[in-house]
């Protein structure tokens, strides 16, 4: 079996990665963005010295512009700078036709304080669900490679069972939903173990959301790849990407 599958085989890991990533999803989709009206929205981008000179243009010569999307730029409360594309459709508000001149991309100094506050809460809080989700692929990367049963991982990460819902996985489900210690169990770090635990936690809180969103929000969301940046936890000395 290859040295990075010792519990399961290729085929099984890809099925629980892919459960993993489904959960992943139907998080994304809970989040919804700040349902912030364009103008409010324009207004934060667009210094206030120009507003009438761009807004009079428009009046003069009519539409220049349609915005599907804009750009955003933010920085996490760890410093990271984000770089995001906000996707506008007719459930969020339509285009956006007012015309961006190239700095619109961050918001400025005099910006409406609660709209630059719902997205940096927006931001960090995506943030956030993007470490969850590395956590648990991280847990789960690491023991199916260090460890060699499905016994043994069902005794250190026994929420996994709850995304294993395939056909293909439910006999492994049920040996990692009531495994018990085994005797031939390997030395574990502190920190892996904790880690296992807390990804059980993870799992069992994300679990609770219901199957299907609402679909009130604000413009989608998109982030260049891995623009979330890197992390690296306490039981890998590997960096990881934030999704």
């Amino acid at each position: 079996m290859n040295s990075n599958y010792n519990v399961f085989s290729k085929k099984k890991t890809e099925k629980i990665q892919q459960a993993i990533s489904n959960l992943f999803s139907r998080a994304l989709e809970h989040h919804k963005s700040p349902a912030i009206e364009h103008d409010r929205l324009y207004r934060a981008l667009i210094l206030p010295e120009h507003i009438d000179l761009l807004e009079n243009t428009q009046k003069l010569v009519g539409k220049l512009q349609s915005h599907t999307s804009l750009p955003l730029k933010m920085k996490l409360t760890n410093k990271h700078e984000v770089k995001m594309s906000l996707y506008f459709s007719s459930s969020n508000g339509g285009t956006f036709d007012k015309l961006m001149p190239e700095y619109a991309s961050v918001f400025h100094g005099k910006a409406e304080p609660e709209v630059v506050a719902a997205w940096q809460e927006w931001v960090d809080d995506r943030y956030k669900i993007g470490v969850d989700f590395a956590h648990i692929k991280s847990i789960f990367a690491i023991l199916n490679r260090d460890l060699k049963t499905v016994t043994q991982m069902g005794s250190l990460f026994n929420g996994l069972a709850a995304v294993m819902g395939h056909e293909d996985l439910k006999n492994d489900a049920h040996k990692v939903r009531t495994a018990i210690m085994p005797n031939n169990m390997p030395a574990i770090a502190p920190e892996l173990r904790e880690g296992s635990r807390r990804a059980t936690q993870l799992i069992a809180n994300y679990l609770l959301l219901p199957e299907k969103a609402t679909n009130i929000g604000g413009p989608s969301v998109s982030f260049s790849s891995y623009n979330m940046g890197q992390i690296t936890f306490p039981w890998s000395n590997q960096r990881v990407n934030v999704d």
